[in-house]
């Protein structure tokens, strides 16, 4: 197993099948595979209670970096 930098806003997901989203205070290392990112102009979207429902919309590259450049 390589252990690997996780960035905030990481998407892993557990053994228990549940996506987790790594905030602030986000470890250095771990297991779990990493499927996604959520771009920081987007955390504190998701930042909601626990078992609340969320939707992914998948965006670009430049999508991405134009909205974290107003962020």
């Amino acid at each position: 197993m390589v252990d690997t930098c996780y960035s905030i806003g990481s998407i892993q997901v557990s053994s228990g099948n549940e996506p987790l989203i790594l905030n602030r205070d986000v470890m250095s290392g771990g297991e779990y595979t990493m499927i996604d990112n959520v771009t920081s102009a987007d955390m504190d979207t998701v930042g909601g209670q626990p078992h609340q429902k969320v939707w992914f919309v998948a965006k670009s590259l430049a999508e991405a970096l134009e909205a974290c450049a107003h962020y």
